[in-house]
């Protein structure tokens, strides 16, 4: 009795076996929606830690406190668009995340610029853009703003090719590369916008790039950080630029309230 049982065990699961393979159906259904092979029971999946505040900014993480750290510091991880601030001023916090020079913002509220803050932003996708993006929804949320741009005559320097100077030669270089040092601006594969808003970052009005030229090149700027506008001005004329005073259209980004109320503190 023991022996038919057996058997009829195993002529059972060869039958089912057989129903099995007969509903899988083509191998190209396996990729078809909802037709991924359940997960096995036996295998172990991590739960994903909480992260707080998921539903306003689709699962990012930006922690904003008071500056309780030492001077400002800046870390990034470029694989995980992981980015790090501390002791950053609110106006510099702006700058980042718009990614706009502070002489081309305009604030229409009154906001402490000067505050300084710790901030960590662990972005949901592996990306400093969505890093960018991320902090820029975080400060308009606590602080209740929205942007536009707007179009102003002001004055402006005119980067300038001078009169007679050597053409520069086209770039060597593979990749494209700008550094910005204290005293130092080091580019690679650039361009005359690139060293324009280079430029905009220390001058006290914006730059215009008027260069005329497109194709990239190498550039390596050296000056005394000490010797103000004039030191500048003169390691410019080596590679054969000016900045030439005028006025110009200047896009702004503008900063304004975007419902009544007051401004609360950046906390997490």
């Amino acid at each position: 009795m023991t022996s038919v049982n057996a058997k009829t065990k195993i002529l059972l699961a060869v039958i089912l076996a057989t129903v099995a393979a007969c509903d899988a159906g083509p191998d190209d259904a396996k990729d078809a929606p909802g037709a991924a092979a359940p997960t096995p029971v036996s295998a172990e999946i991590a739960p994903r830690p909480p992260l707080p505040e998921p539903a306003p900014n689709g699962g990012d993480r930006v922690v904003i406190s008071p500056a309780a750290s030492g001077g400002p510091r800046f870390e990034l991880d470029p694989k995980s668009g992981r980015t790090v601030l501390q002791s950053t001023d609110l106006k510099s916090l702006f700058r980042y995340a718009y990614d706009v020079s502070t002489k081309k913002m305009d604030f229409a509220v009154p906001i402490d610029l000067s505050q300084r803050f710790d901030v960590v932003i662990e972005p949901a996708r592996p990306s400093v853009v969505h890093a960018k993006n991320a902090l820029r929804q975080r400060l308009e949320a606590d602080y209740n703003l929205e942007t536009v741009r707007e179009t102003r005559v002001v004055p402006v320097f005119f980067l300038e090719r001078i009169e007679g100077a050597d053409e520069l030669p086209p770039s060597t270089s593979p990749h494209r590369q700008i550094r910005n040092l204290d005293g130092r601006f080091e580019g690679r594969r650039v361009t005359g916008r690139d060293l324009a808003h280079f430029l905009t970052l220390i001058s006290y009005k914006p730059v215009v790039d008027r260069t005329g030229s497109r194709d990239p090149y190498d550039l390596v700027l050296t000056w005394d950080a000490r010797g103000g506008t004039k030191a500048v001005h003169e390691a410019l004329a080596q590679p054969g630029f000016e900045l030439v005073p005028g006025e110009d259209s200047v896009v702004y980004l503008v900063f304004r309230r975007a419902a009544p109320g007051g401004t609360p503190p950046l906390s997490e």
